[in-house]
């Protein structure tokens, strides 16, 4: 059986789709774990339709992060899977089918990442990120982790291996100083402690988050920002055994299309990437880290386990 976490801020318009999306699809559905970081009861008053359900578990955090609130949820979850989606994705009704098997199969995998794909929109006006994933992958190595494509709008994680290095950084994430990649982080963390990662074509969710143009912007900047903060970190710590990742993220996903862009006199492609990146991975330098669980310190908040028995002990239920 599988756990199911759903993280919600800022998106009480998709919220109940979401949830109903889930309730009705119980294959291997032990529970649904919700944990709301709004500022008002909006989306406790809209789950109140399914208070009926004792799979249903809500909890609200005052305390806006996207990891911690992933942390917490990883940790009073009930089963060892621990299966993730937004609180703007729909899911297929066998969704998990995949992640059962493959955590059964493989017991040494800590992170899996289904297929995301976008919902129907106007391409011309904006995008909505997906994941196309088209076949079954499994990861061992950094340098293998560069063609991975996954993202925490569909992923899955073993709770007993991902919680003793840490789990989710607080700071790569929505809320946290870095904005992004705490998916690809706990990812390259797991392979560091000699787990496996892997990618599952057979395992999808619809993504409704549109993004027009000037919010794709803003998002590529604060994704790129991560990034450079995670291979700071990373490079800090591993030396020359991230580099390899690292130098290929730079050159052929940054650097790359900027250079190209630019020989055919086209508008600069990928220059806010570069710019966020070396913003990121300037400012991670300069961020202390955990030596054991590679997660940054940042200055004047709690530690993630003072967070956590805190948000515990004030958590509402529904």
């Amino acid at each position: 059986m599988i756990s199911v976490l759903l993280c919600t801020a800022g998106r009480s318009s998709t919220i109940s789709a979401c949830v109903r999306r889930i309730l009705d699809a119980p294959l291997h559905l032990r529970e649904l774990i919700v944990v709301d970081q709004n500022q008002d009861d909006e989306v406790k008053a809209l789950l109140e339709e399914f208070q009926a359900d004792p799979r249903l578990r809500y909890f609200h955090l005052s305390q806006q992060n996207k990891g911690h609130a992933l942390n917490f949820g990883v940790r009073i979850a009930t089963e060892d899977i621990v299966a993730i989606t937004d609180d703007d994705c729909l899911v297929a009704p066998d969704w998990l089918r995949e992640y059962q098997r493959v955590f059964q199969e493989h017991p040494n995998t800590a992170v899996a990442f289904g297929r995301v794909v976008a919902a129907p929109h106007e391409a011309g006006m904006g995008y909505i990120p997906d994941s196309k994933i088209t076949r079954n992958r499994r990861y061992t190595s950094l340098r293998a982790l560069n063609q991975a494509c996954g993202i925490g709008a569909n992923m899955a994680v073993r709770r007993s291996l991902v919680l003793p290095f840490g789990a989710f950084d607080p700071s790569l994430s929505p809320g946290g100083r870095f904005h992004a990649s705490e998916d690809r982080d706990i990812s390259i963390r797991s392979v560091l402690n000699g787990y496996e990662v892997h990618e599952l074509a057979e395992s999808t969710v619809e993504h409704l988050g549109f993004r027009d143009w000037d919010q794709g912007r803003l998002h590529t900047h604060q994704d790129w920002v991560g990034i450079g903060a995670m291979c700071s970190k990373l490079t800090r710590r591993h030396g020359w055994i991230s580099w390899p990742l690292t130098m290929e993220i730079v050159l052929c996903k940054s650097l790359l299309p900027c250079v190209l862009a630019t020989l055919r006199r086209e508008n600069p492609k990928g220059f806010v990437r570069v710019t966020a990146f070396v913003w990121g991975f300037r400012e991670g330098w300069k961020t202390k880290t955990d030596p054991n669980t590679l997660l940054f310190h940042t200055h004047g908040a709690l530690t993630d386990r003072e967070y956590l028995a805190e948000a515990h002990r004030k958590a509402q239920t529904l």
